[in-house]
């Protein structure tokens, strides 16, 4: 008794299966119907190229090369798609949106490697020119400064009262030396700035990537011109004080003048009573 019911229940398992099975067909073969009917405007029971092309877009958005028709008199045999090949025509379809998808891919992926390998390219001609251009300021520089610290060493040597701080020296003597030394200056300290500003284009230039690359040259090219600078700035400093100093001495001059004026101011009024008192002595000798 139990293996018969177990028996019943399994039959109708198995009948229920069938019957959702054939429902589903049945299902798929209306909606495949009416998804043929759908397109199949002219109502000719036949699909021409325009209307295979109208339900690649609508249901599987793809637009149809020339060879997909082609694909189709090969694989069916004929130009238009009857409802009988209908089902054969979706599965062309299908793959034919796989391949598309697939040639996109590879497009972008082409794509992606054209523009890697010119940036590659771009990235490289970039850093060639900026190895030139580093190379020529650095060369420019170096070959620069010697003739600056020369210079340098010129007015070093003419202006050595003013380095000293030479005490001896008059208000106008100060100036005059100030302003020889601040003329004789112009040369190197414009040369200088070249260099300087050669040296900081070629920092700006060389940027992580050329750092290591130039880094010793322009090191000792840094070192040697902040040495020049220093000496550059020391007489500047030497300039300015001698026109403070200038302005301390004149004052002093002029304190010293007015003295001078008043003592020789009275020298005058002595003498003058000198004489009043050597002519009245004489006056009184003849009476």
């Amino acid at each position: 008794l139990g293996t018969s019911v177990d028996e019943t229940l399994e039959r109708a398992k198995v009948g229920r299966e069938r019957a959702g099975r054939r429902a589903n067909a049945a299902r798929r073969e209306r909606e495949q119907r009416e998804l043929f009917d759908k397109y199949d405007t002219d109502g000719d029971q036949a699909l021409s190229h325009a209307e295979i092309e109208a339900l690649a877009k609508g249901e599987y958005e793809v637009d149809l090369r020339d060879d997909f028709y082609e694909k189709i008199r090969t694989a069916l045999g004929i130009e238009s798609v009857g409802y009988d090949k209908f089902a054969r025509l979706r599965q062309m379809l299908a793959i034919e949106r796989s391949e598309v998808k697939a040639r996109a891919k590879r497009a972008e992926e082409e794509e992606r490697q054209r523009r890697e390998k010119e940036e590659a390219i771009q990235r490289q001609r970039e850093l060639e020119e900026r190895t030139a251009a580093v190379q020529v300021l650095l060369k420019d520089a170096s070959r620069s400064l010697p003739d600056a610290s020369a210079a340098l060493a010129g007015v070093e040597v003419e202006s050595s009262e003013l380095l000293v701080g030479e005490e001896r020296l008059t208000s106008a003597e100060l100036l005059d030396a100030a302003a020889t030394c601040e003329v004789a200056m112009r040369r190197p300290g414009s040369a200088l700035e070249v260099v300087r500003a050669k040296l900081d284009e070629a920092m700006r230039l060389l940027g992580s990537d050329l750092g290591k690359t130039f880094e010793a040259e322009a090191a000792d090219l840094r070192v040697r011109l902040e040495r020049a600078e220093a000496r550059a700035s020391r007489l500047q400093l030497a300039i300015r004080k001698a026109r403070e100093k200038a302005k301390d001495v004149a004052e002093k001059e002029e304190r010293l003048n007015k003295q001078r004026q008043a003592f020789a101011k009275l020298q005058r009024t002595y003498d003058e009573q000198q004489e009043d008192e050597d002519d009245d002595s004489g006056g009184e000798w003849q009476s």
